[in-house]
C-alpha cells in the first residue's frame, strides 16, 4: 500500500504534510468535535474542570435509566461529552497518536466507521456492567482503535513495512495496558475501555481478508457493509436484552402511589360510613375493581422491575411484598362483607400487623436511598424478632 511508505516517515520522523494528500481528515474531524462540543458546554455555563453529573447528563453522557428506557442516542454523544479539561485533553492526545499512525493504513471512512461503532460498544459494555454509572468521554472509542491496530499486528503482518511490525505491536499494548491499569481506579469506567478494546480487535478481524489481497475494491466494499451490518445487529440484540429496571423505576413508583391511592379510598369510604351494611354489593363491587385490580397492576409492575442496586431491589421487593398483603386484606374484606361480618376481623388484624412491619422497613430503605445511609433509629427493632425481609408470602 502506498500509505505505508508514509507510516514509515511517520515513525522515523522524516513525514511532511501536504494538504491535498492529507490522510487525517477524520480524526482530526473527530478531535474537532469533540473540542467544539467542550467549548459549547464551557459557553454554557459547564465548569472548565469539573462538570456536575447533571450537567453532563443534560449534554448527552451514558446513563443506564436513561440511554435504555428512551434516549439510545446517548450511545454515541457521550463520546463528545467530557469531564473537564483534563479528561479531554488527555484523550484527545491519545487520538494524535492512534490517528497519525493508524489512519493512513486503513483510510479515513474506515477509521471514522470504526472509531463511531466501537463508541457504541463501549457504551453498551458499559450500562450491562454498570447501567447506574455516568459515562462521558472518548477513550472507550480511542481505546478501540488501539485494539484494531494490536490485532493487525498480530494477523495482518502484511499490512506493515519492515522495522513497523515491532513498533506497532509494542505501543498499542503499551497503550492498552496502561489504561486498563489505570481504569481499576474508583471513578473510571474500565467496562467502557475494555467495549472499545474488544470492539477493535473484531473490527481488525473482519476487515483482515481485504488486507490479505491488495486493493480489492469488491472484498474491501463487502467487509466495509458486512461489518456495519453485523455490528448494528449485534448492538440492537445487546440493547433489547439489558436489564432496564432503573430506567422505568420512577414510572413504576409513580404509577405505584395512584393505584395505591386508588385502592385506599375505597376502604377509607367504607370505614367513614356507618351505613356500609345497606351497600354491601356496591361495596364489593368497588373494592374488586379499585382494590384488588389496582394492587394487581402494582405487581405486574414491580414483578418487572429486576436488576436493580441493591437498596433498590430490596425496596422493591418489600413494596411487593406489602402489595401482596394488601391484596390479601382486600380479599379479607370482601369476604367479610358477603357473609355479612363487619368488614374488620382479627384476621385483617394480622394482616395489618404484618404490613406496618414493611412499612417502616420500607421507609428505612427509603431513607438510605435518598440520603445515602442508615438513620440512627436504625438500630431500633421495629417490631420484637420480626423482620421485614423474612416474611415470606409465597
Amino acid at each position: 500500500m502506498s500509505e505505508e511508505k508514509d507510516i514509515d516517515k511517520i515513525l522515523n520522523g522524516s513525514y511532511r504534510f501536504y494538504w491535498r494528500t492529507f490522510p487525517y481528515y477524520g480524526f482530526v474531524s473527530i478531535m474537532a468535535i469533540n473540542v467544539a462540543v467542550f467549548l459549547a458546554m464551557v459557553f454554557d455555563g459547564v465548569s472548565f474542570f469539573e462538570p456536575t453529573n447533571e450537567d453532563l447528563l443534560r449534554w448527552g453522557a451514558n446513563f443506564g435509566p436513561y440511554t435504555l428506557k428512551d434516549e439510545w442516542w446517548r450511545l454515541f454523544t457521550c463520546e463528545f461529552v467530557h469531564i473537564g479539561f483534563g479528561h479531554l485533553f488527555a484523550n484527545m492526545v491519545s487520538l494524535i497518536y492512534i490517528g497519525v499512525l493508524l489512519e493512513p493504513l486503513i483510510g479515513t471512512l474506515r477509521f471514522v466507521t470504526v472509531y463511531l461503532l466501537a463508541t457504541v460498544a463501549a457504551a453498551l459494555l458499559s450500562i450491562w456492567w454498570n447501567g447506574y454509572a455516568i459515562g462521558a468521554g472518548a477513550s472507550g472509542a480511542t481505546l478501540g482503535m488501539y485494539g484494531m491496530m494490536l490485532m493487525f499486528s498480530i494477523v495482518a503482518r502484511k499490512m506493515f513495512a519492515p522495522g513497523e511490525l515491532g513498533a506497532f505491536f509494542i505501543w498499542a499494548f503499551f497503550v492498552i495496558v496502561f489504561n486498563l491499569l489505570y481504569g481499576l481506579k474508583d471513578g473510571i469506567d474500565n467496562s467502557a475501555h475494555l467495549g472499545g478494546i474488544f470492539y477493535g480487535m473484531f473490527a481488525a478481524l473482519l476487515f483482515y481478508p481485504s488486507y490479505r489481497k491488495k486493493e480489492s475494491l469488491s472484498i474491501t466494499l463487502i467487509n466495509d457493509v458486512v461489518l456495519i451490518a453485523v455490528s448494528l445487529g449485534i448492538f440492537w440484540f445487546v440493547y433489547q436484552r439489558i436489564p432496564k429496571g432503573m430506567a422505568y423505576y420512577d414510572e413504576v413508583m409513580e404509577q405505584f402511589d395512584v393505584n395505591q391511592d386508588k385502592a385506599l379510598l375505597v376502604l377509607r369510604q367504607l370505614d367513614n360510613d356507618t351505613a356500609y351494611y345497606e351497600k354491601t354489593d356496591y361495596y364489593i363491587a368497588r373494592i374488586e375493581e379499585e382494590g384488588i385490580k389496582s394492587w394487581e397492576r402494582n405487581i405486574t409492575a414491580l414483578a418487572k422491575l429486576n436488576n436493580l442496586p441493591e437498596n433498590y431491589g430490596t425496596r422493591v421487593e418489600l413494596l411487593m411484598k406489602y402489595s401482596l398483603l394488601r391484596k390479601e386484606a382486600c380479599e379479607v374484606v370482601i369476604q367479610n362483607l358477603k357473609n355479612n361480618r363487619g368488614p374488620y376481623t382479627n384476621e385483617l388484624g394480622l394482616l395489618f400487623d404484618s404490613m406496618n412491619v414493611i412499612v417502616k422497613e420500607i421507609d428505612r430503605i427509603t431513607f438510605i436511598i435518598d440520603n445515602g445511609y442508615a438513620p440512627e433509629l436504625d438500630s431500633i427493632e421495629v417490631a420484637p424478632g420480626i423482620k421485614a425481609t423474612d416474611i415470606n408470602l409465597e
